[in-house]
């Protein structure tokens, strides 16, 4: 697979660049100076062209273990809510430093990329609902682990960007974001009765 094949995967999802800037390999090296981090080479063409996307339509994917789930956006460039280096620092010293988040997915969770070691490249599902203060409240008895070593919240979406994105697929089963806007819901007064 190559940029141009994920170009014409994005096209058919309807997603489209959103920079004007032009990013450069000078710029690439500065954020990972930044963030002590290297950024895979295939996330860092889509950070660079594509950057922050806000799905328009429901996009979940295929991951190679546990549930597929709705993604939200990918953080980008911009120095704004979606700032791939605020999350970066946000989600710092929660998740083990292998791993930094590049999307958020509808429920809180994170869609994050290896920054490091065998880990470089591979994309990983990390459930906030399973991080490791919730393991030591839960087990206080326990000897708690390292954030290092605690990879129990973490699963393997793919092996590569790439093929993360290529399992990409727009829902049916869900309404569409704009169908919700105007949904009203009614509760009975014998509800709040108990």
């Amino acid at each position: 697979m190559d940029f141009k094949e994920l170009e014409t995967k994005l096209k058919e999802l309807g997603i489209t660049a959103k920079y004007k800037k032009i990013y450069t390999e000078a710029d690439a090296r500065e954020f990972d100076r930044r963030h002590n981090i290297v950024l895979p080479d295939e996330y860092r063409d889509f950070l660079f062209k594509y950057g922050e996307v806000d799905f328009k339509k429901d996009i979940s994917y295929t991951p190679m273990e546990g549930l597929a789930e709705f993604i939200v956006n990918f953080y980008g460039m911009n120095q704004n809510d979606f700032y791939l280096g605020d999350a970066i620092e946000s989600y710092g010293g929660r998740m083990p430093s292998a791993i930094i988040p590049i999307a958020e997915c509808a429920d809180g969770n994170q869609i994050c990329i290896g920054v490091e070691g065998d880990n470089h490249g591979k994309v990983y599902l990390w459930n906030h609902e399973q991080e490791l203060e919730a393991f030591k409240m839960l087990n206080p008895e326990k000897k708690s682990p390292s954030i290092e070593e605690y990879w129990e919240n973490i699963s393997l979406i793919s092996n590569t960007f790439y093929e993360f994105i290529f399992s990409f697929e727009i829902s049916s089963n869900a309404t569409s974001k704009e169908k919700l806007d105007n949904i009203e819901v009614w509760l009975d007064d014998d509800l709040f009765n108990d």
